[in-house]
């Protein structure tokens, strides 16, 4: 079994294959390294290893499946229909390990917007939706319904709602950022212009939102 440091050491290696253009290279060692992280995860766990061990394995872990699900998701913008959905399939396994609970808070919010943006591309605005949701719940639940923590996932729900023509609750999202700016940084802050001025943009706006997939009149999904 793989020690953390040879897992790390396997990352580095796919880092620097991934910005010299070695794809395969990088997808190698970079499983590589997911799988013997999992593994070690495996190991500390049932031998009830320290906290601060366990939670460097999951971070390190969280990490690898981060870039996988990067890497196939650019892949698949790149690639041929049929190989454009493996990996299309293959981005979205990745960013869903990085999701889970037991493995790493660190890269939970950078996967959740990329899954969310592959949702938005594939025309799977109801998944997104849902996931934006869970996220602001638990969030919310944590903190207070008022942390602006979760903005962007918002900003990323209004577009969602608003893809599907679901125009007052997109708004609604765009109010609410708008109310937490306020609250937490104050009327005059940069922050809370921008908030402001994409709820404008929006209420000029709000047709550009709607996705291509829904029928000329803009109610029903196309088949």
């Amino acid at each position: 079994m793989l020690s953390l440091e040879q897992c790390q050491d396997l990352f580095e290696k796919a880092m620097i294959a991934d910005e010299e253009g070695r794809a395969a290279e990088f997808e190698k060692d970079m499983t590589k390294a997911a799988a013997g992280g999992a593994a070690l995860l495996k190991q500390q766990t049932k031998a009830k290893a320290e906290t601060c061990d366990l939670e460097e394995t999951k971070e390190f872990l969280g990490q690898c499946y981060f870039e996988l699900g990067t890497f196939y998701m650019e892949q698949g913008d790149s690639s041929e229909d049929e190989v454009s959905a493996r990996n299309i399939n293959q981005a979205r396994r990745y960013f869903s390990r990085a999701l889970e609970s037991d493995i790493s808070a660190a890269f939970y919010k950078s996967a959740l917007l990329s899954l969310s943006e592959l949702y938005a591309a594939r025309h799977e605005h109801e998944q997104d939706i849902e996931l934006c949701l869970d996220y602001v719940r638990k969030l919310t639940e944590k903190y207070n319904p008022l942390t602006p923590l979760q903005n962007d996932v918002l900003d990323a729900l209004a577009q969602a709602y608003g893809s599907l023509n679901r125009q007052a609750e997109a708004e609604e999202i765009y109010k609410r950022i708008v109310s937490i700016c306020r609250e937490n940084f104050g009327a005059e802050c940069e922050r809370t212009k921008e908030a402001e001025e994409d709820l404008q943009e929006f209420m000029q706006n709000k047709e550009a939102l709607v996705c291509s997939c829904l029928s000329p009149d803009r109610g029903e999904r196309r088949e």
